[in-house]
Parts: C-alpha cells; sequence; structure tokens
C-alpha cells in the first residue's frame, strides 16, 4: 500500500527481510534533492545486514518513476546475502517497473554520484 500511496519527488521507501518476508521498514519524504535521499539512505543503510530502498524520482519525460537500491554489505552473513539477491526479482515482479537497480555492497558507493555513473554505465 505505501507503494503505491507515494506521489512526491525524493521520496524513498527503506525494505528489509524480516524472517523471509519483506518488511517496510520507513518511508521518507521531504528530500530536496536526490543527493540528499542518498545521504539517508547511507546513513540507514550503515546499519543494516542487508536493504532495498525504492526510491520514487518522478521525471518530467514519463519515463518510470521508480529505481531500486539494493544494499547487501560483503560483510553480511552468507545467508542474508543470498536472500536478498534471491528476492530483489520477487520485490521487482510484485511492485513493478524499475528504471533502474542500483546495487552496492559498500556504504561508501551509496552516493548520487555512484547512481550517476551507473546510469552511463560505469560500475555500480
Amino acid at each position: 500500500a505505501a507503494f503505491s500511496e507515494v506521489s512526491t519527488a525524493n521520496t524513498f521507501l527503506h525494505v528489509e527481510i524480516d524472517n523471509e518476508t519483506l518488511v517496510l521498514k520507513k518511508k521518507s519524504d521531504g528530500a530536496t534533492s536526490l543527493e540528499e535521499v542518498f545521504d539517508q539512505i547511507r546513513a540507514i543503510a550503515q546499519q543494516t545486514q542487508g536493504s532495498y530502498f525504492l526510491v520514487h524520482n518522478p521525471k518530467t519525460d514519463g519515463s518510470v518513476p521508480w529505481f531500486l537500491v539494493m544494499y547487501s554489505p560483503d560483510s553480511a552473513p552468507v545467508r542474508s546475502k543470498m536472500l536478498y539477491a534471491a528476492t530483489r526479482e520477487t520485490l521487482k515482479s510484485q511492485l513493478g517497473n524499475f528504471a533502474k537497480d542500483f546495487l552496492c555492497s559498500e556504504d561508501s558507493t551509496l552516493t548520487f554520484k555512484d547512481y550517476q555513473e551507473s546510469l552511463s554505465g560505469g560500475t555500480q
């Protein structure tokens, strides 16, 4: 329900896997830019063993307004990394289209700059 209720730009939903179930942990809105969204995401990610962040960024050209950030740190337990990797496609298929996936294994790469570089074919 939270996914379909989002209408403002620069909003994100923080989702974690808890007992093999996807759980909405936080809805954040009111960021003034995607740079600020990534700052908030990085602060949350540093406290987790893995997370999904569904970021709403509507464009005026009518393109898909959501992208998915998956954070699965190298330091996470193997089981956690496997769960996040295996669940990503399920999450996407249940919620609909995402313009882009941005996969991160280090919180230092959870930046708007790194996201932009991934759009232009750089490394993730």
